[in-house]
């Protein structure tokens, strides 16, 4: 998220990188003095929402020539449509990476050629990136069915072209830009936490846009025509229950697969017993906390213009607890349900 490298302190063995960011917009007076926690959210949401203009602007125009000879590597199997299907599937997953890294590769006009951008990314644009690229690709892709199978073709035979090929990129710029293919492992789940709560509506009800209209080239276009004629049950003229189903079913399957396809976290922030994972927090929209429950959370976190540490370590961890409640009667319900 838009949070730079700083420590507040630790939950669970993990640092906090949420101080140096409250500090920096409490600094620049984008967020004003004595701010209670829905001025300190809304601030965090317009943040990034910056970040997701960009991402989201990549994701509806025709892919790079670089990417689209990436995904071209595999064959896919299937007939043509799901053929088709899983290379714009496999396409989306690497725009994501790209701008979670800080490329950018676009065709120029007239030409079979590339446009290749890097940035030299701040610790706080880092993270930003990295939370936002977790939430697109959870909440735009996570109904996609064979989007498991895709995301581990990737990782065997694609994933090392892709981190090669980004890597000469931003060393070409700087030897030391290739740091930023790795930085997203440093997310925290509290990070994921807060930008899953402030994101998700903005990002589903663009998805629910862009689908209706069939606008967007790897959103509402072609792909989610393929997906109608792919994933379903009574395909291509699936009713609505049949269509809800094919949905429920790969969000299911998806659960695993959708933190790693992104790089975002590692062992080292995996969760204490109890707490909901990386996993369930990007997959699983009735585990996303009320933006209301983090708002208290965050009350009294800064007194006047100065963060109070001690404050804001007593917050993360109600946010954490509050998730991890709503985790164990989320699962409490539903293996009632099971029986």
């Amino acid at each position: 998220m838009a949070a730079a490298v700083g420590t507040a302190g630790t939950t669970g063995g993990t640092m906090l990188m949420f101080e140096e960011w409250l500090k920096k917009v409490l600094k620049d007076g984008t967020l004003k003095a004595d701010p209670g926690g829905e001025d300190i959210m809304a601030t965090l949401k317009a943040d990034l929402e910056d970040a997701w203009g960009k991402l989201s602007g990549s994701l509806t125009r025709q892919e790079s020539y670089e990417i689209r000879n990436l995904c071209d590597k595999e064959s896919w199997g299937g007939n043509a449509v799901e053929g088709q299907y899983k290379k714009i599937l496999c396409q989306a997953i690497l725009e994501i990476r790209y701008f979670m890294s800080g490329v950018e590769t676009r065709r120029k006009d007239g030409v079979q050629e590339d446009e290749v951008t890097v940035e030299d990314l701040t610790d706080e644009e880092e993270r930003r990136r990295c939370v936002v690229g977790a939430a697109a690709l959870s909440t735009i892709y996570d109904d996609h069915c064979k989007l498991k199978d895709v995301i581990g073709v990737m990782e065997k035979n694609i994933t090392s072209a892709v981190d090669t090929t980004l890597g000469d990129h931003l060393s070409k710029k700087n030897r030391s830009l290739q740091d930023q293919l790795d930085k997203c492992k440093r997310i925290t789940l509290e990070e994921l936490i807060l930008g899953r709560a402030v994101l998700r509506d903005t990002i589903k009800q663009w998805r629910v846009d862009r689908r209706n209209e069939r606008k967007g080239w790897r959103v509402g276009g072609t792909l989610w025509d393929d997906w109608k004629r792919v994933c379903p049950d009574g395909k291509p003229n699936a009713n609505a229950e049949q269509m809800q189903k094919a949905q429920k079913e790969a969000k299911e399957a998806n659960k695993s697969s959708l933190a790693s396809s992104v790089k975002v976290g590692t062992a080292t922030t995996a969760p204490t017993a109890g707490e909901p994972t990386m996993a369930d927090i990007l997959s699983n929209d009735d585990l996303t906390l009320e933006l209301a429950t983090i708002e208290k959370a965050l009350e009294g976190v800064i007194k006047g213009d100065t963060v109070d540490p001690t404050e804001l370590v007593k917050a993360m961890e109600k946010i954490k607890e509050a998730s991890k409640e709503k985790a164990g009667k989320y699962y409490t319900l539903n293996i009632s349900l099971m029986y």
